[in-house]
Protein backbone atom coordinates (compact mmCIF):
# COMPACT_ATOMS: atom_id res chain seq x y z
CA UNK A 1 0.00 0.00 0.00
CA UNK A 2 1.19 3.14 -0.96
CA UNK A 3 -0.07 5.46 1.73
CA UNK A 4 2.77 7.98 1.89
CA UNK A 5 1.71 10.04 -0.70
CA UNK A 6 -2.14 9.28 -0.07
CA UNK A 7 -1.55 10.89 3.52
CA UNK A 8 0.72 14.18 1.91
CA UNK A 9 -2.41 14.92 -0.07
CA UNK A 10 -4.97 14.74 2.59
CA UNK A 11 -2.54 16.89 5.03
CA UNK A 12 -2.47 19.18 2.42
CA UNK A 13 -6.14 19.60 2.11
CA UNK A 14 -6.90 19.17 6.00
CA UNK A 15 -3.98 22.00 6.55
CA UNK A 16 -6.17 24.25 4.10
CA UNK A 17 -9.34 23.03 6.01
CA UNK A 18 -7.96 23.63 9.13
CA UNK A 19 -7.34 27.96 8.91
CA UNK A 20 -11.11 27.89 7.83
CA UNK A 21 -13.40 25.32 9.21
CA UNK A 22 -11.81 24.76 13.30
CA UNK A 23 -15.48 23.51 14.48
CA UNK A 24 -15.14 21.01 12.01
CA UNK A 25 -11.67 19.34 12.39
CA UNK A 26 -12.43 16.45 14.40
CA UNK A 27 -15.17 15.22 11.94
CA UNK A 28 -12.90 16.33 9.02
CA UNK A 29 -10.32 13.46 10.50
CA UNK A 30 -13.21 10.96 11.19
CA UNK A 31 -13.75 11.16 7.39
CA UNK A 32 -10.65 11.17 6.34
CA UNK A 33 -8.84 8.47 7.79
CA UNK A 34 -6.17 8.60 5.83
CA UNK A 35 -5.06 11.87 6.88
CA UNK A 36 -4.44 10.72 10.21
CA UNK A 37 -0.65 10.61 9.93
CA UNK A 38 2.49 12.18 10.78
CA UNK A 39 2.53 14.45 7.35
CA UNK A 40 -1.11 16.26 8.35
CA UNK A 41 -0.14 16.51 11.81
CA UNK A 42 3.31 17.68 11.43
CA UNK A 43 1.53 20.00 8.61
CA UNK A 44 -0.36 21.43 11.41
CA UNK A 45 2.21 21.95 14.25
CA UNK A 46 3.89 23.95 10.96
CA UNK A 47 1.27 26.30 10.96
CA UNK A 48 0.87 26.32 14.77
CA UNK A 49 4.23 27.57 14.94
CA UNK A 50 3.63 30.51 12.32
CA UNK A 51 0.30 31.73 14.41
CA UNK A 52 1.66 30.82 18.13
CA UNK A 53 2.74 34.36 18.42
CA UNK A 54 0.32 36.50 16.31
CA UNK A 55 -3.03 34.22 17.13
CA UNK A 56 -2.13 31.88 20.03
CA UNK A 57 -5.55 30.53 20.61
CA UNK A 58 -5.25 29.02 16.90
CA UNK A 59 -1.95 28.44 17.66
CA UNK A 60 -3.34 25.99 20.81
CA UNK A 61 -6.32 24.86 19.08
CA UNK A 62 -3.80 23.19 16.90
CA UNK A 63 -1.52 21.44 18.56
CA UNK A 64 -4.20 20.37 21.09
CA UNK A 65 -6.16 18.53 18.27
CA UNK A 66 -2.29 17.03 17.43
CA UNK A 67 -1.98 15.80 21.03
CA UNK A 68 -5.21 14.20 21.49
CA UNK A 69 -4.50 12.42 18.57
CA UNK A 70 -1.00 11.71 18.16
CA UNK A 71 -0.58 8.39 20.37
CA UNK A 72 -3.15 7.07 17.69
CA UNK A 73 -0.43 6.97 14.94
CA UNK A 74 0.41 3.47 14.24
CA UNK A 75 3.61 3.96 11.50
CA UNK A 76 6.32 1.29 9.97
CA UNK A 77 9.71 1.35 11.97
CA UNK A 78 11.82 3.86 9.76
CA UNK A 79 9.26 6.78 10.69
CA UNK A 80 9.27 5.98 14.39
CA UNK A 81 11.36 8.98 14.92
CA UNK A 82 9.57 11.34 12.95
CA UNK A 83 6.65 10.33 15.58
CA UNK A 84 9.20 10.97 17.93
CA UNK A 85 10.07 14.52 16.85
CA UNK A 86 6.64 15.44 15.57
CA UNK A 87 5.25 14.50 19.64
CA UNK A 88 8.25 16.57 20.99
CA UNK A 89 7.99 19.59 18.82
CA UNK A 90 4.02 19.90 19.12
CA UNK A 91 4.33 20.40 22.75
CA UNK A 92 7.14 22.38 22.29
CA UNK A 93 5.03 24.75 20.01
CA UNK A 94 2.01 24.29 22.37
CA UNK A 95 4.34 25.50 24.99
CA UNK A 96 5.15 28.64 22.80
CA UNK A 97 1.34 29.32 21.92
CA UNK A 98 0.78 29.32 25.95
CA UNK A 99 3.53 31.57 26.77
CA UNK A 100 1.40 34.21 24.24
CA UNK A 101 -1.24 33.95 25.26
CA UNK A 102 0.27 34.25 28.79
CA UNK A 103 -0.12 31.56 30.95
CA UNK A 104 3.74 30.40 31.74
CA UNK A 105 2.84 27.55 34.44
CA UNK A 106 0.76 25.96 31.40
CA UNK A 107 4.22 26.90 29.16
CA UNK A 108 6.74 25.42 31.94
CA UNK A 109 5.08 22.51 32.03
CA UNK A 110 4.47 21.81 28.25
CA UNK A 111 8.26 22.61 27.57
CA UNK A 112 9.33 20.01 30.68
CA UNK A 113 7.15 17.57 28.04
CA UNK A 114 8.62 18.31 25.44
CA UNK A 115 11.89 17.90 26.96
CA UNK A 116 11.19 14.43 28.44
CA UNK A 117 9.81 13.31 24.78
CA UNK A 118 13.47 14.28 23.35
CA UNK A 119 15.27 13.16 26.26
CA UNK A 120 13.58 9.78 25.12
CA UNK A 121 16.52 9.70 22.25
CA UNK A 122 19.99 10.41 21.95
CA UNK A 123 19.65 11.63 18.44
CA UNK A 124 17.38 14.22 19.59
CA UNK A 125 19.54 15.87 22.42
CA UNK A 126 19.91 19.57 20.85
CA UNK A 127 16.06 19.53 20.65
CA UNK A 128 15.66 18.10 24.14
CA UNK A 129 17.99 21.07 24.94
CA UNK A 130 16.04 23.68 23.50
CA UNK A 131 12.93 22.99 25.53
CA UNK A 132 15.03 22.67 28.61
CA UNK A 133 16.33 26.34 28.20
CA UNK A 134 12.50 27.41 26.88
CA UNK A 135 11.40 25.96 30.05
CA UNK A 136 14.14 27.74 31.97
CA UNK A 137 13.83 30.98 31.01
CA UNK A 138 10.13 30.72 31.69
CA UNK A 139 11.04 30.03 34.76
CA UNK A 140 13.17 33.01 35.23
CA UNK A 141 10.01 34.78 33.81
CA UNK A 142 8.11 33.23 37.04
CA UNK A 143 10.57 34.61 39.11
CA UNK A 144 13.00 32.26 40.02
CA UNK A 145 17.06 33.26 39.82
CA UNK A 146 20.33 31.65 39.28
CA UNK A 147 19.52 27.97 38.23
CA UNK A 148 17.62 29.17 35.14
CA UNK A 149 20.54 31.27 33.70
CA UNK A 150 22.75 28.46 34.47
CA UNK A 151 20.53 26.29 32.60
CA UNK A 152 20.58 28.65 29.29
CA UNK A 153 24.64 29.07 29.58
CA UNK A 154 25.28 25.40 29.56
CA UNK A 155 23.16 24.86 26.21
CA UNK A 156 25.70 27.44 24.75
CA UNK A 157 28.22 23.92 24.61
CA UNK A 158 25.73 21.67 23.39
CA UNK A 159 24.64 23.92 20.36
CA UNK A 160 28.16 24.75 19.46
CA UNK A 161 29.24 21.11 19.45
CA UNK A 162 26.03 20.00 16.71
CA UNK A 163 26.11 23.47 14.89
CA UNK A 164 22.64 24.29 16.23
CA UNK A 165 23.52 28.36 15.44
CA UNK A 166 19.83 29.46 15.24
CA UNK A 167 19.66 27.56 18.47
CA UNK A 168 22.91 29.35 20.02
CA UNK A 169 21.39 32.45 18.98
CA UNK A 170 18.35 32.10 21.05
CA UNK A 171 20.09 30.51 24.21
CA UNK A 172 22.50 34.36 24.05
CA UNK A 173 19.51 36.33 23.55
CA UNK A 174 17.74 34.71 26.75
CA UNK A 175 20.90 35.21 28.75
CA UNK A 176 21.34 38.89 28.03
CA UNK A 177 17.55 39.46 28.53
CA UNK A 178 18.09 37.94 32.10
CA UNK A 179 21.17 40.05 32.57
CA UNK A 180 19.33 42.97 31.48
CA UNK A 181 16.21 42.35 33.28
CA UNK A 182 19.01 42.16 36.52
CA UNK A 183 20.92 45.38 35.47
CA UNK A 184 23.96 44.21 34.22
CA UNK A 185 23.84 46.61 31.44
CA UNK A 186 27.14 45.95 29.75
CA UNK A 187 27.02 42.02 29.86
CA UNK A 188 23.71 42.14 28.64
CA UNK A 189 25.39 44.19 25.67
CA UNK A 190 28.23 41.46 25.58
CA UNK A 191 25.80 38.85 24.97
CA UNK A 192 23.58 40.66 22.39
CA UNK A 193 26.96 41.20 20.10
CA UNK A 194 27.81 38.16 19.87
CA UNK A 195 24.20 36.75 19.25
CA UNK A 196 24.07 39.60 16.35
CA UNK A 197 27.14 38.42 15.45
CA UNK A 198 25.99 34.98 14.73
CA UNK A 199 22.56 35.75 13.67
CA UNK A 200 24.32 38.45 10.63
CA UNK A 201 26.09 34.71 9.40
CA UNK A 202 22.62 33.51 9.32
CA UNK A 203 21.05 36.18 7.24
CA UNK A 204 18.52 36.28 9.79
CA UNK A 205 17.23 39.87 9.71
CA UNK A 206 13.91 39.64 11.97
CA UNK A 207 16.46 38.44 14.16
CA UNK A 208 19.42 41.22 13.91
CA UNK A 209 16.53 43.94 13.88
CA UNK A 210 15.19 42.49 17.38
CA UNK A 211 18.99 43.12 18.43
CA UNK A 212 19.59 46.25 16.95
CA UNK A 213 16.91 47.35 19.56
CA UNK A 214 18.22 45.09 22.49
CA UNK A 215 21.62 46.89 21.94
CA UNK A 216 19.84 50.24 21.46
CA UNK A 217 18.47 49.92 24.83
CA UNK A 218 21.46 48.82 26.48
CA UNK A 219 23.51 51.69 25.52
CA UNK A 220 20.67 54.49 26.83
CA UNK A 221 21.27 52.98 29.94
CA UNK A 222 25.02 52.62 30.19
CA UNK A 223 24.93 56.37 28.82
CA UNK A 224 26.41 55.50 25.18
CA UNK A 225 23.72 57.43 23.31
CA UNK A 226 26.05 57.45 19.80
CA UNK A 227 25.70 53.83 20.00
CA UNK A 228 22.09 53.61 21.36
CA UNK A 229 20.96 56.36 18.41
CA UNK A 230 23.06 53.87 15.89
CA UNK A 231 21.43 50.96 17.01
CA UNK A 232 18.02 52.12 17.09
CA UNK A 233 17.83 53.70 13.60
CA UNK A 234 19.43 50.31 12.37
CA UNK A 235 16.41 48.72 13.83
CA UNK A 236 13.69 50.60 12.41
CA UNK A 237 15.33 50.94 8.96
CA UNK A 238 15.48 47.51 9.02
CA UNK A 239 11.60 46.92 10.48
CA UNK A 240 10.41 49.71 7.70
CA UNK A 241 12.39 48.18 4.87
CA UNK A 242 11.14 44.42 5.84
CA UNK A 243 7.55 45.58 6.53
CA UNK A 244 8.09 44.16 10.39
CA UNK A 245 5.24 46.69 11.63
CA UNK A 246 4.67 45.21 14.85
CA UNK A 247 7.87 45.73 16.48
CA UNK A 248 8.58 49.26 15.25
CA UNK A 249 7.44 50.76 18.88
CA UNK A 250 10.34 49.48 20.77
CA UNK A 251 13.20 51.57 19.07
CA UNK A 252 10.81 54.10 18.31
CA UNK A 253 10.34 55.15 22.34
CA UNK A 254 13.95 54.51 22.68
CA UNK A 255 14.61 57.12 19.91
CA UNK A 256 12.18 59.29 21.34
CA UNK A 257 14.04 59.14 25.04
CA UNK A 258 16.94 59.77 23.16
CA UNK A 259 15.71 62.94 21.23
CA UNK A 260 13.97 64.04 24.67
CA UNK A 261 17.66 65.23 25.97
CA UNK A 262 18.14 68.58 25.12
CA UNK A 263 21.37 68.73 22.51
CA UNK A 264 20.60 65.53 21.34
CA UNK A 265 17.05 65.13 18.99
CA UNK A 266 19.11 66.82 16.10
CA UNK A 267 21.76 63.83 16.28
CA UNK A 268 18.79 61.09 16.99
CA UNK A 269 17.01 62.73 13.82
CA UNK A 270 20.33 63.01 11.82
CA UNK A 271 20.39 59.57 11.98
CA UNK A 272 17.24 58.51 10.77
CA UNK A 273 17.66 61.51 7.91
CA UNK A 274 20.36 59.29 6.37
CA UNK A 275 17.79 56.21 6.50
CA UNK A 276 15.35 58.64 4.83
CA UNK A 277 18.28 59.74 2.09
CA UNK A 278 19.13 56.35 1.37
CA UNK A 279 15.22 55.00 0.79
CA UNK A 280 15.17 58.04 -1.63
CA UNK A 281 18.46 57.30 -3.68
CA UNK A 282 17.37 53.36 -3.84
CA UNK A 283 13.56 55.31 -5.46
CA UNK A 284 11.88 53.74 -2.73
CA UNK A 285 9.83 56.75 -1.86
CA UNK A 286 6.86 55.22 0.38
CA UNK A 287 9.36 53.43 2.54
CA UNK A 288 11.28 57.11 3.01
CA UNK A 289 7.77 58.31 3.65
CA UNK A 290 7.64 56.45 6.61
CA UNK A 291 10.76 57.40 7.57
CA UNK A 292 10.23 60.18 7.76
CA UNK A 293 6.98 59.97 9.81
CA UNK A 294 9.13 58.59 11.84
CA UNK A 295 10.89 61.53 12.44
CA UNK A 296 8.36 63.58 12.97
CA UNK A 297 6.48 61.19 15.66
CA UNK A 298 10.15 61.02 17.60
CA UNK A 299 9.99 64.73 17.48
CA UNK A 300 6.60 65.08 18.54
CA UNK A 301 6.95 62.91 21.68
CA UNK A 302 10.16 64.81 22.77
CA UNK A 303 8.28 67.85 22.86
CA UNK A 304 10.44 69.68 19.79
CA UNK A 305 7.44 71.13 18.73
CA UNK A 306 9.73 73.99 16.32
CA UNK A 307 11.85 70.68 15.35
CA UNK A 308 8.47 69.19 14.34
CA UNK A 309 6.87 71.97 12.15
CA UNK A 310 10.48 72.55 10.05
CA UNK A 311 10.15 68.84 9.20
CA UNK A 312 6.66 68.57 8.60
CA UNK A 313 6.86 71.42 6.31
CA UNK A 314 9.30 69.82 4.32
CA UNK A 315 7.05 66.58 3.97
CA UNK A 316 5.23 67.60 0.79
CA UNK A 317 7.73 69.39 -0.86
CA UNK A 318 10.29 66.29 -0.76
CA UNK A 319 7.67 63.86 -1.93
CA UNK A 320 5.72 65.60 -4.52
CA UNK A 321 9.58 65.84 -6.04
CA UNK A 322 10.24 62.01 -5.82
CA UNK A 323 6.65 61.35 -7.65
CA UNK A 324 4.14 59.84 -4.83
CA UNK A 325 0.97 58.96 -5.22
CA UNK A 326 -1.82 61.92 -4.80
CA UNK A 327 -3.30 59.34 -1.67
CA UNK A 328 -0.14 59.41 -0.19
CA UNK A 329 0.45 63.26 -0.79
CA UNK A 330 -2.50 63.89 0.34
CA UNK A 331 -1.79 62.45 3.88
CA UNK A 332 1.50 63.78 4.23
CA UNK A 333 -0.04 67.35 3.37
CA UNK A 334 -2.84 66.49 6.52
CA UNK A 335 0.23 65.94 8.90
CA UNK A 336 1.91 69.58 7.32
CA UNK A 337 -1.14 71.31 8.24
CA UNK A 338 -1.69 69.97 11.25
CA UNK A 339 1.86 70.96 12.57
CA UNK A 340 1.38 74.25 11.27
CA UNK A 341 -2.05 74.40 13.19
CA UNK A 342 0.00 73.42 16.67
CA UNK A 343 -2.75 70.47 16.20
CA UNK A 344 -0.11 67.84 15.52
CA UNK A 345 -0.52 64.37 17.23
CA UNK A 346 1.15 61.39 17.19
CA UNK A 347 -2.72 59.52 16.24
CA UNK A 348 -2.48 61.82 13.01
CA UNK A 349 0.73 60.96 12.35
CA UNK A 350 -0.09 57.06 12.92
CA UNK A 351 -3.16 57.57 10.34
CA UNK A 352 -0.90 59.12 7.84
CA UNK A 353 1.77 56.56 8.28
CA UNK A 354 -1.01 53.66 8.30
CA UNK A 355 -2.27 54.85 4.64
CA UNK A 356 1.29 55.06 3.04
CA UNK A 357 1.80 51.63 4.87
CA UNK A 358 -0.98 50.23 2.88
CA UNK A 359 -0.02 51.64 -0.06
CA UNK A 360 3.83 50.17 0.28
CA UNK A 361 1.59 46.98 0.71
CA UNK A 362 -0.18 46.63 -2.35
CA UNK A 363 2.80 47.95 -4.53
CA UNK A 364 4.88 44.83 -3.40
CA UNK A 365 1.86 42.56 -3.56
Amino acid sequence: MDWRPATMRASSTFATSSRVLPAEWEQWLADHPAAVSVSTFQALVDEASRQEDREPQLALALTELVLRHVDELIVPREWAMALLFLRGHAWRVHASALRHAGDLQGALRAYETSAAVFRSEAVALPEAVAAERAAAYTRHQLGEAGEPQRIIRASFEVFAAHNHIADLVRSLIFDGAIEFDNGRYDTARTAFEEAMRLAESLDDVVTVAALHTNLGHCAQLIGDRDAAARHLTRALHLYELHGMVAARPRALWGMAELAADEGFAGAAVAEMEKIRGQLLESGMPLEAAVAQLDMVEILVMAGKTERVARLAADLVATFTAAGMKREALHALAFVHESARAGRLTTEVISEARNIVSQLLQRSSS
